[in-house]
Order: structure tokens, then C-alpha cells, then sequence
């Protein structure tokens, strides 16, 4: 029973435009974060190159979690975590965007979904 004076809540889905707005202005921010902490970085192109390699490995090799969840578990994550410990919160991102990217080939995702994933990462 609804109490007095309540009022019912409704959803209104952004357009298209606006989301499309939000991610790309996410992405500008992350490129200035990323610049503004280009000092904490130690790019060692042969660690960043074998991580990269392994983390699009395990990407590439991701399984579904449940026969009706769209969730998929990969290897990913760690080669990211991997290159944020190792070599900075810069190569980290750049490898996240990378691995993100090739993981696309395998989901075929929408391209509003490989955009948000990018962003996440």
C-alpha cells in the first residue's frame, strides 16, 4: 500500500548522443590523467610488450561464466594489474584500452559497449 503523497519513480534512458558525449569526455579525462602522471612511469618496452602478449592471450581465451550470463572471465585483469604494480598507472591504462580492444574480435560487442569498456579501463 502506497503511502500518501508518494509519487512513482520513472526511468528515462539517455539518448544515445548524450552517453556517446559522456563516454568520449570519460576518455579525455582519462588522456589528461594519464598525461599529468606521465612522471610515474617507468616504461620498459620488453615487460610492457610480454604482458601485453599474455594479457590478449587471456583475453582472447576467456570463458562464459554461466550458460545464460553474458559475463566472461579472462586473464585480463591480472596482466593489468600486473603492468599498474610493474610499470605505473600509464602503461596500465594503455595496456587495459589494448587488451580491450583485442578481446573485441572474440565478443563482437556493439561499439557503445567496446567504447564503455575502454573507458573502464
Amino acid at each position: 500500500m502506497e503511502s500518501p503523497g508518494a509519487t512513482e519513480l520513472t526511468w528515462v534512458r539517455p539518448s544515445r548522443a548524450a552517453v556517446l558525449a559522456i563516454q568520449l569526455a570519460g576518455i579525455g579525462a582519462a588522456v589528461v590523467i594519464i598525461v599529468l602522471t606521465w612522471g610515474w612511469d617507468r616504461w620498459d618496452l620488453g615487460r610492457l610488450i610480454a604482458i601485453a602478449v599474455l594479457a590478449a592471450a587471456g583475453d582472447l581465451m576467456a570463458v562464459e561464466s554461466d550458460a545464460g550470463s553474458k559475463v566472461r572471465v579472462s586473464g585480463m585483469f591480472i596482466g593489468v594489474t600486473l603492468a599498474a604494480v610493474l610499470l605505473g598507472p600509464g602503461p596500465a591504462a594503455l595496456l587495459g584500452v589494448f587488451s580491450i580492444a583485442i578481446g573485441w574480435f572474440s565478443s563482437r560487442e556493439s561499439a557503445s559497449k567496446l567504447l564503455a569498456n575502454a573507458l573502464i579501463y
